[in-house]
């Protein structure tokens, strides 16, 4: 999962983003047939949420996000 920098791939970041705020990566449309949102839609979804700025730096808003939670339990 992680990269040789020491980032996480932007995909992964993506999932990660997605499951931390609710936003769910994949549905069953009407004939039960699993279908994968797509990385615009999702991106869209967690800027919506106010999870991601304009630059949809996902490995930032991961950071971001652990850094609330750090403060916050401190």
């Amino acid at each position: 999962m992680l990269e040789g920098n020491g980032g996480v791939s932007a995909n992964s970041a993506l999932d990660a983003l997605c499951r931390i705020y609710g936003v769910a990566s994949e549905y069953k449309d009407i004939w039960g047939r699993t279908q994968r949102a797509s990385d615009k839609t999702r991106t869209a979804i967690l800027k919506a949420l106010g999870a991601l700025d304009d630059a949809a730096d996902f490995n930032a808003a991961l950071r971001a996000h652990e850094a609330r939670l750090w403060r916050r339990t401190l």
